[in-house]
């Protein structure tokens, strides 16, 4: 598709990519007043009120980042260089399912299709690190960089720009979650049923754990935006 055509140029011209959070979603239908669609692909989201409209989106998770991103804006975070949030739970229940999906030597670049969805996908997955440690991928460490262009200079600190807590905020979420569980954990939201998307909290602030522990986790379970509940 378009998406394949322009991430085969970018990559075959070495052009430096950065990403960034979603704030809009593909439409694929017009629905009515009467609530009825007339679909124009294979499969859409159930109709959703956003605002007076109703719209149904081409892709669920791409439609609720994007919608969350949107809240969380209005819930005081803000635009911020940082690393590309990781997916919990971990992309591959085993070291030899990574090896499998990642190799784009045997699959082609972005790794093997049929192991990918809208919520895991390669460059979400198939980060950098020896076999032994993909047992283990529920960080940062999971995320594919783009080494491509730049000179082919990595910049592991920043992959993009997202909407993430301003550094007061990341703070007062950090210092909560020690007082809590002895050590400041990822901040995690979810982005469909079963998948969420974290941020490592330290790294948005000065704050530095006291404790070396296992970090626990501390999750938000979002709401829509058009429902007008905080999250």
């Amino acid at each position: 598709g378009a998406e394949w055509l322009l991430y085969v140029v970018l990559r075959g011209y070495k052009v430096p990519v950065l990403r960034f959070s979603p704030v809009a979603a593909l439409a694929c239908a017009e629905v009515l007043a009467t609530g009825q669609a007339k679909p124009r692909h294979a499969r859409c989201t159930e109709p959703v009120q956003v605002g007076s409209h109703w719209v149904q989106f081409r892709y669920t998770q791409e439609a609720s980042e994007a919608m969350q991103a949107v809240g969380f804006l209005f819930r005081n975070w803000v635009w911020r260089a940082a690393q590309m949030p990781f997916m919990q739970p971990r992309c591959f229940p085993s070291a030899k399912d990574a090896d499998g999906c990642c190799d784009e030597i045997a699959n082609g670049w972005g790794g093997r299709a049929e192991c990918w969805n809208d919520v895991y996908y390669f460059w979400r997955c198939c980060g950098s690190g020896s076999r032994s440690q993909r047992l283990s991928w529920d960080t940062h460490a999971s995320i594919r960089s783009w080494s491509w262009g730049a000179g082919n200079k990595k910049s592991p600190e920043v992959h993009g720009v997202f909407v993430a807590p301003p550094v007061a905020l990341a703070l007062h979420h950090a210092e909560e979650d020690t007082q809590k569980y002895g050590a400041a954990g990822p901040l995690c939201y979810k982005i469909s049923a079963e998948g969420h998307r974290c941020l490592d909290i330290v790294d948005l602030t000065e704050f530095t754990p006291r404790s070396k522990s296992q970090p626990s986790f501390l999750r938000l379970t979002l709401h829509k935006v058009a429902s007008g509940e905080s999250g």
